[in-house]
């Protein structure tokens, strides 16, 4: 094959190629036009899996050598322009087309990439050198592009046999489903998602074969974005783009169902969202305590007898009224409060209960019902501990339950938080687990304060994944996908997408120890580089 001109640079040598093989990451320049390029050789073989084997890098060089027409050893921009054009037809409409220089910024990149790399022959992969100088540039190398032939097969199919109308079946049979963006919803289950994608290709009933296959599929196509528990639960991140075969409405609405997911799973105050419980029949509560001459009460289930000084409960399991002699009052929102167990010096705690029957404050009473408005005393007596953000922000500790409570001055009693919550800080900063739907623990969220600052972290596993930072003006998202080395699990590559104002964002890779890799990528709204100066204006 021997060595190769670009244009007017050195020569390479395309007599091997590295036998690892090339990752998209591995290329740098311009993302967009780098990666389309990039698939159209990827797509060759019908793997489509991010990486350029050495069968593809082979079949890519004996493409570079086809279309130096006129066997000189060179490619001159004319050449570079007509491959340009034979690219352009196998990149998908509606993506940007590429120039003759893109294509040699491209060649340069992926020769780049491998030369320390061990090489393989491209002889022993079946793509030795062209001998026929009459080829049809366009027709040949478009087979090439497409698979259909080697480099060492110019003449012939690679499926010897077979009429034409058979190979361009098994070609479209083998040419990878085209793709559509989806953004994950909030609640969404990752089987549901695949069953959704599957029906929009037509496959009404699918079978639990067909499913696992469409999962593999997914997989493929979206590295990283599929998530697993110690248990093997599977999941995807609330917000997270992916690539479905099957077309379903993209709502594009990652920021909205994080911050959905934040407000269900964790409010201000560190609690989780309460589902309510119809309440008891009104009127036929209303009718049996008239019977027995029982006032109403703020809430429709409870009634008071004034000779006895007793509230009644409406029971509707049985529909009557049921002695609720610990009762000691009943507020409008339908909340009672108990008389609990004695906690010294004649002094009780109250214990108050939304209308289902959850605890949603604990105070400390005297015998008049009067309760202490001193939170420490209060604490002391509850058997609560101090915690780093006791006095700047309410916060103790009941190590029994293993629970955070909160003071809530108003109401002089403690409010339980979020059981999933394990730290607070000085600070206000709150940590807690995200339990998946089998009672297991798949990540933490950290929400800190610190004056105008807020910022909510997702670690799935140990692993950040998702950074929400929220400054006086807006909120600013940050992306990291890990990604282990190939050869050595224990070496991680970290690509952090940071979203900026206008649909702008930018593009880092960072080492094993978080050091950057290369510069600082800067992109618009529609992918397009930008200088630093250019991203900062759009910011303002």
């Amino acid at each position: 094959m021997g060595d190769l001109e670009i244009g007017k640079g050195q020569k390479y040598d395309l007599t091997e190629v590295s036998a690892e093989g090339i990752t998209k990451q591995q290329i740098d320049g311009d993302r967009k036009k780098l990666n389309a390029i990039f698939n159209v050789f990827d797509k060759q073989f019908g793997s489509f899996d991010g990486v350029l084997d050495s069968r593809e890098l082979a079949n890519m060089v004996s493409v570079f050598n086809a279309i130096d027409k006129d066997r000189n050893n060179k490619l001159d921009n004319d050449e570079l322009n007509a491959l340009a054009s034979i690219l352009n037809e196998r990149i998908p409409e509606g993506e940007e087309k590429v120039s003759g220089k893109d294509v040699k910024n491209f060649l340069l990149q992926i020769l780049g990439a491998q030369k320390d790399d061990e090489k393989i022959s491209v002889s022993e992969l079946n793509t030795n050198k062209f001998e026929a100088p009459e080829i049809d540039i366009n027709e040949d190398v478009q087979n090439i592009i497409s698979g259909r032939i080697m480099g060492s097969d110019i003449k012939g199919l690679a499926y010897p046999g077979q009429s034409d109308e058979t190979v361009k079946k098994k070609q479209q049979e083998e040419e990878p489903q085209k793709l559509h963006s989806y953004t994950v919803q909030e609640g969404e289950r990752y089987t549901d998602l695949i069953i959704h994608s599957l029906k929009a290709q037509g496959v009404t009933d699918p079978t639990e074969q067909q499913i696992k296959e469409a999962k593999d599929n997914f997989e493929k196509n979206n590295p990283g974005a599929v998530k697993r528990t110690a248990k093997g639960y599977e999941y995807l991140l609330v917000g997270a783009k992916v690539q479905l075969e099957g077309e379903l409405q993209d709502k594009d609405n990652a920021q909205d169902q994080i911050n959905k997911y934040i407000k269900e799973h964790v409010n201000n105050n560190g609690s989780g969202a309460v589902v309510k419980k119809p309440a008891a029949d009104p009127a036929a509560a209303a009718a049996a305590a008239k019977v027995e001459g029982y006032r109403p009460t703020f809430s429709p289930d409870f009634f008071y007898d004034e000779k006895t000084k007793t509230h009644y409960k409406w029971d509707k399991n049985s529909n009557s009224l049921k002695k609720a002699p610990k009762v000691v009052y009943v507020d409008k929102d339908g909340s009672y409060t108990t008389k609990g167990e004695g906690v010294a010096d004649n002094k009780y705690k109250g214990v108050t209960f939304n209308q289902d029957g959850e605890i949603i404050r604990l105070d400390v009473r005297n015998d008049s019902n009067n309760r202490y408005a001193n939170k420490d005393y209060a604490a002391e007596k509850l058997g609560f501990r101090k915690t780093n953000a006791s006095g700047s922000f309410g916060i103790y500790y009941h190590e029994k339950t293993q629970q955070h409570y909160k003071w809530n001055a108003e109401k002089y009693g403690f409010e339980p938080m979020d059981k999933n919550i394990t730290w607070v800080g000085q600070d206000g900063a709150i940590k807690a687990n995200i339990p998946d739907s089998d009672g297991g623990i798949i990540g933490t969220v950290e929400t800190r304060v610190d004056g105008s600052t807020v910022e909510t972290l997702y670690s799935v596993n140990g692993s950040p994944e998702i950074v929400i930072e929220k400054n006086s003006e807006h909120f600013v998202t940050k992306e990291i996908t890990t990604i282990s080395d190939s050869t050595n699990p224990n070496y991680l590559h970290k690509y952090v997408t940071t979203y900026g104002k206008n649909g702008s964002y930018t593009s880092e890779h960072l080492d094993n120890d978080n050091n950057q890799i290369g510069q600082t990528v800067y992109y618009d709204e529609k992918d397009n580089v930008l200088t630093k100066e250019q991203y900062e204006a759009l910011q303002k």
